[in-house]
């Protein structure tokens, strides 16, 4: 929005392969975007996905308890 004179952009983002509606609007502190990105199915990670979680928030293995299953 920086390179328009528009005060209102309407758009559509393209991510992890999906497509969704964005808007941008021009504030006086800054830009406001808001996007509804719909429905996430969660699932449980693989134990190697589980691994990159637990490092990724500064975890050992050993610190989550066991019933505690990142989604």
């Amino acid at each position: 929005m920086t390179r328009t004179a528009l005060d209102e952009l309407n758009d559509r983002q393209h991510t992890g392969g999906r497509t969704f509606d964005t808007v941008a609007i021009r504030r006086p502190a800054g830009i406001e975007v808001w996007f509804d990105q719909g429905l996430v199915a969660l699932r449980h990670p693989a134990a190697g996905e589980r691994a990159a979680i637990v490092a990724a928030i500064g975890l050992t293995p050993d610190d989550p308890h066991p019933t505690d299953a990142p989604r």
